[in-house]
């Protein structure tokens, strides 16, 4: 028995290096497993904030554009009720009016005299 002892122990510590490998292993694929898992998550959060942001802000939008179409008709109604006329000025495409042209036109009919 004596001579199959030394083969023995070396055959047990081959055993304990094999099933502490295969547990490392183990534990290192769990691991990854648990990392992917997280991110896979983080992701689907992030997902549902963003929906939930991109809900909200139209949301947002429809009521404030429900408010200007109260306020202009509003503005509209009191108007009509008050005899008062509503003047809108269109450009022409191309053509821009703009605060400093009425200032020129001005010094420009004063300069000719």
């Amino acid at each position: 028995m004596n001579m199959w002892f030394p083969f023995l122990s070396l055959y047990f510590k081959n055993l304990v290096v094999v099933v502490v490998v295969v547990v490392v292993v183990i534990v290192v694929a769990l691991a990854i497993v648990l990392v992917v898992v997280a991110v896979v998550l983080i992701v689907v959060v992030v997902e549902v904030v963003l929906v939930v942001i991109v809900v909200a802000s139209v949301k947002v939008v429809v009521v404030v554009v429900i408010v200007v179409v109260v306020v202009v008709v509003i503005e509209l109604v009191l108007a009509s009720e008050q005899d008062v006329s509503i003047e809108e000025k269109v450009l022409v495409s191309g053509h821009k009016q703009m605060g400093c042209d009425s200032i020129h036109s001005v010094v420009g009919r004063k300069l000719e005299g």
